[in-house]
């Protein structure tokens, strides 16, 4: 019988730990780091990236999802919902962070 990973239950703690980077930054985490040199040369053609930033980057990101994830978390659980919604993010990410969206995102963009 099928048993699923995680509790239907919404848990900031789980949820931040799972989304977590390893701060161990070596092979297995490769595709991060090109991700991070994908996104920056994207934003910003032909800049150059150290490893030392990179690093940093990561960590700095991974420190606002955790934050995104356990507000958004409380925002679910606030409006008694049982799955957090792009709207929950959407109101987590203007409210608290002040970061404003220029375009609608569609509902499943994954």
């Amino acid at each position: 019988m099928f048993q699923p990973k995680y509790s239907p239950i919404l848990n900031e703690k789980n949820l931040a730990q799972d989304m977590h980077i390893p701060k161990d930054l070596g092979e297995s985490n490769i595709f991060v780091r090109n991700e991070v040199k994908r996104i920056a040369d994207s934003l910003r053609p032909g800049i150059i990236l150290t490893n030392e930033i990179i690093e940093i980057l990561i960590e700095s990101l991974t420190e606002f999802l955790d934050e995104v994830i356990v507000k958004t978390v409380k925002v679910t659980k606030h409006r008694k919902g049982l799955r957090v919604e792009k709207r929950d993010v959407k109101y987590v990410i203007e409210r608290y962070f002040n970061i404003h969206q220029q375009y609608e995102i569609e509902d499943f963009w994954y």
